[in-house]
């Protein structure tokens, strides 16, 4: 993490030494020439528990490059493929193999081909990366973390949204994508229900996968 400094965590929001976190995870990003990234203030409470999530959220996210190619073509993936063949990797690998579903595949024109191997975006490690990315992005946009009564929920989408999603989506200004990576994130926001902390996010990452995420105090919505 660096040098620490007194600093607002980005994810507790307590006044701690905090060193820098990368937004979203750096090990999803090219090894060699990961590009320019985003930075958040994080304290060492916070950081204890992220690299077993970050590196099931990088198989998860490098997921949808082994299903279409060959994995040889990807070096992220072929980091990955090395890191979870060590011994000390056990706890990797099985939850990886508890991880793995099928999804049915149909073409652009309506043609069903199959199932196919494939990791589901339901566990809590991949939740907990996804709510921290949320949190992270806020505090970049704002300069200030999301407040701790704020709930944060993420939901991953190929291409099709439901349509309860589509309702929210709705009547929002988005601001423009931003890109980090060497463009392999772009993401953009906007703020629901006139609250500066209620807001909603589009987060698309280079291999195609989509993740929502929005914000909001549930004391309020329980009253409406």
């Amino acid at each position: 993490m660096g040098k620490r400094k007194i600093k607002t965590c980005a994810y507790c929001g307590e006044i701690k030494r905090c060193g820098k976190d990368h937004i979203p995870p750096r090990s999803i990003f090219d090894p060699v020439d990961p590009g320019d990234l985003i930075t958040v203030p994080c304290c060492e409470e916070c950081r204890e528990t992220q690299p077993k999530d970050d590196e099931f959220f990088r198989f998860f996210i490098h997921s949808g490059t082994y299903e279409r190619e060959t994995s040889g073509s990807d070096p992220v993936f072929g980091s990955i493929y090395r890191s979870i063949q060590k011994p000390a990797a056990k706890g990797l690998r099985e939850r990886v193999l508890r991880s793995i579903g099928e999804r049915e595949v149909v073409t652009e024109g309506g043609l069903y081909i199959g199932k196919i191997p494939t990791v589901t975006g339901d566990g809590i490690q991949i939740r907990s990366v996804g709510s921290r990315i949320v949190k992270g992005l806020f505090y970049h946009e704002n300069k200030k973390p999301l407040p701790p009564n704020y709930a944060v929920h993420i939901k991953f989408i190929q291409t099709v949204i439901e349509p309860g999603l589509l309702e929210i989506i709705k009547g929002l200004e988005f601001k423009p994508f931003e890109e980090t990576g060497h463009g392999k994130f772009r993401f953009t926001h906007a703020i629901m229900d006139n609250d500066e902390f209620s807001t909603f996010w589009v987060m698309v990452f280079s291999e195609g996968l989509i993740m929502l995420g929005w914000t909001g105090d549930p004391t309020t919505r329980k009253k409406k």
